[in-house]
């Protein structure tokens, strides 16, 4: 597995399940966050994908759609039990704080 890599987003894209605007990344990649690939909003814990953005969008902008359940259940058996204990515990430190 690689080493974990954060940066900043070149722009803000807006959760569709809270509403709250994503400007960083964190994860075990090489790189920055493409279209196609998964994330999980530190704000709700929504499962998401980052997709292409609008055409009025500033160079390297990305969209975010929640993950289809289809796409959840496709997921290696590895990666979706990481998946779901990152967003147990988002929820969990959520419960915590309200």
């Amino acid at each position: 597995m690689s080493d974990i890599l954060s940066g900043q987003l070149p722009s803000r894209a807006a959760c569709p399940s809270c509403g709250l605007l994503i400007d960083a990344f964190t994860g075990h990649s090489e790189r920055p966050p493409e279209a196609g690939d998964l994330s999980i909003c530190a704000y709700c814990g929504a499962g998401l994908v980052y997709t292409q953005p609008g055409q009025d969008a500033p160079a390297g902008a990305l969209g975010l759609r929640l993950m289809s359940r289809a796409e959840r259940e496709a997921l290696e058996p590895d990666t979706r039990q990481l998946f779901e204990r990152m967003q147990r515990a988002i929820e969990t430190r959520l419960r915590s704080i309200n």
